[in-house]
């Protein structure tokens, strides 16, 4: 059955435990919700299509940048055909399944053939400036859709819920509870998990190998026989359909296609983003990293919210950007506060972008395969490998430490200047004085130690 399915090793236990546990959430999402009473079941719904959706977005873009090391950055425009297609032919169509086999065939057609064509162009020049013309292009579809707004309807982008067959639109209620449309959730969902098993088949096969090894020394393939350029063109077309596909599956769901959702060039960082932090030339790893990054980007703003309404993070913020908050209290601190807030959300997710890239080089799925199996026999083993991470844990969560008691005193000194004129004002001018030097002089010691290292 390995073999018929895929022949991809998961590579770890505990990644193969996370991937099976996401697999029955998602299966079994709208009666979990139910059971467990949770609140805005729509809003959750969606989360999980999108899950899906980026799930397979992001795998077919491993294919190229993670598999075949091709940089694009237009594969959202891939995407974007397919919900364009389904929008534009189901705007003033009939309910009918006939449409949407039309908007499939004429979305993978248009998506193969400007696949074939920026391919092409893949082979003529490469590296960077291969990376620059699929900007440009990203760019270019961008302007073409907000320009022929009378065919795509502009930024406000198409509404075609009328003509979608019903089979999408029916809504069934889950044990006396909320309705859920439970058939266009397996439609997503079986669909989905047909295109992550045929992409597992891919990278797998003999085809999948070459690719690998067209990454790792084009000119040694080359020279051994292997037609590069062809094996190239296949890949990009392949990924480019599936993207298509993907379109379809999440603008069949949301009922509108709109560039700020599908051709925006922060949808084209998002699939990048999602790649590098599951881990790139990992089809497993673009589960986790869509499951992490859309649940971010969904629910941390509330999560947030709720956070900031206690005294909790004053106080813990007063604590880092003053070391003598706990000898005397000033009322006001403006600019800390500033970056305190449940607004600043994104902020957090960059943060969050920069510690993922900083500690998991090869993404938390290859993270997860570098866990070697512990010998809990061997108990002088198990304290070696205890005391080794310990120390490394250590030395990172230091060197985090002074990062952030660096950008606090930045904060503090500029708070300081804020409250000159105010009571306490010399107090807090000394306080951020001291905490600028203490910083600063950690993030010389934090620079040094790496520069000694390396």
């Amino acid at each position: 059955m390995n073999r018929i399915i895929s022949g991809e090793k998961v590579g770890s236990k505990t990644l193969a435990v996370l991937l099976f546990g996401i697999f029955l959430v998602l299966l079994t999402a709208p009666f979990l919700f139910e059971l467990i009473g949770i609140s805005y079941s729509e809003r959750a719904m969606k989360a999980m299509v999108q899950i899906m959706v980026f799930m397979i977005l992001a795998a077919s873009y491993d294919l190229l940048i993670g598999y075949t090391a091709i940089i694009s950055l237009c594969h959202s425009v891939f995407f974007a055909i397919g919900a364009y297609s389904l929008a534009i032919i189901m705007r003033d169509a009939d309910s009918g399944w006939s449409n949407v086999i039309i908007a499939i065939i004429l979305s993978t057609s248009l998506s193969a053939l400007l696949a074939f064509i920026l391919a092409l162009i893949g082979i003529r020049i490469k590296n960077i400036y291969f990376t620059l013309v699929t900007f440009a292009l990203a760019f270019g579809a961008l302007s073409f859709v907000v320009k022929l707004s009378e065919i795509t309807g502009g930024l406000d982008g198409l509404i075609f819920e009328k003509g979608m067959p019903e089979f999408f639109l029916n809504k069934v209620q889950v044990f006396d509870g909320a309705e859920y449309r439970i058939q266009a959730y397996y439609f997503i969902f079986f669909v989905s998990l047909a295109l992550f098993l045929f992409m597992l088949r891919i990278v797998s096969s003999p085809f999948g190998k070459t690719l690998q090894a067209i990454r790792e020394n084009e000119f040694r393939c080359a020279a051994i026989g292997y037609k590069v350029n062809s094996y190239k063109i296949l890949v990009v077309i392949i990924a480019a359909v599936i993207a298509s596909l993907a379109g379809i599956l999440y603008a069949s769901w949301i009922k509108i296609a709109v560039p700020n959702t599908f051709l925006n060039i922060e949808i084209m960082l998002m699939i990048l983003i999602v790649v590098i932090v599951g881990g790139k030339g990992s089809i497993y790893g673009s589960v986790i990293g869509a499951v992490v990054i859309v649940l971010l980007e969904n629910y941390l703003s509330s999560y947030l919210d709720i956070l900031f309404q206690s005294d909790f993070p004053e106080k813990i913020q007063m604590v880092l950007t003053d070391p003598f908050y706990l000898l005397e209290e000033y009322k006001e601190v403006v600019p800390i506060r500033f970056f305190f807030t449940k607004n600043r959300w994104a902020l957090y997710i960059g943060l969050f972008y920069i510690f993922s890239v900083y500690c998991f080089r090869a993404g938390i799925a290859g993270k997860l395969r570098d866990i070697k199996r512990v010998d809990f026999k061997n108990i002088d083993n198990l304290k070696g490998i205890i005391k080794s991470h310990a120390i490394k844990l250590a030395h990172n969560g230091f060197s985090f430490m002074r990062l952030v008691i660096f950008l606090s005193a930045l904060g503090q000194m500029f708070t300081g200047l804020w409250n000159l004129d105010q009571a306490g004002g010399k107090f807090l001018l000394i306080s951020a004085a001291l905490t600028y030097f203490i910083g600063s002089s950690s993030l010389v010691m934090t620079i040094w130690g790496k520069s000694n290292e390396s």
